[in-house]
């Protein structure tokens, strides 16, 4: 840990070694993203396109003109969806023991700035 007080402005820095919480992060991101891909299911539309959803995740689906492009866009999207989601403060649904939530108090406390 690499502390600092910045004389005249009264602001205190920590900085801490981050990288086995991003990795730690990423991998949970990663299994969840994997457990909702699972669970997707695909339907072959009349207009001969690619309709893909995951039950139980709200607003989640893709639509493309090949399974591919379907399968990539339902990810692309998903990824978007749980920011999205994180960022409004949503319960996002347990997937696979996988719990996702981002809690403000913690995350905007933890680093503070005094006058």
């Amino acid at each position: 840990m690499n502390e600092q007080h910045m004389k005249g402005n009264n602001i205190y820095c920590c900085q801490l070694n981050v990288k086995p919480f991003k990795n730690f992060l990423g991998k949970m991101l990663t299994n969840y993203i994997q457990a909702a891909l699972h669970r997707a299911t695909y339907e072959l539309l009349d207009d001969g396109t690619f309709y893909a959803e995951v039950p139980g995740l709200q607003g989640l689906y893709a639509n493309a003109s090949t399974l591919e492009v379907c399968t990539e866009e339902l990810k692309d999207s998903l990824e978007e969806w749980i920011v999205l989601g994180l960022q409004l403060g949503h319960s996002l649904p347990v997937l696979d023991r996988i719990s996702l939530f981002f809690n403000k108090d913690v995350a905007f406390n933890s680093v503070q700035i005094q006058p």
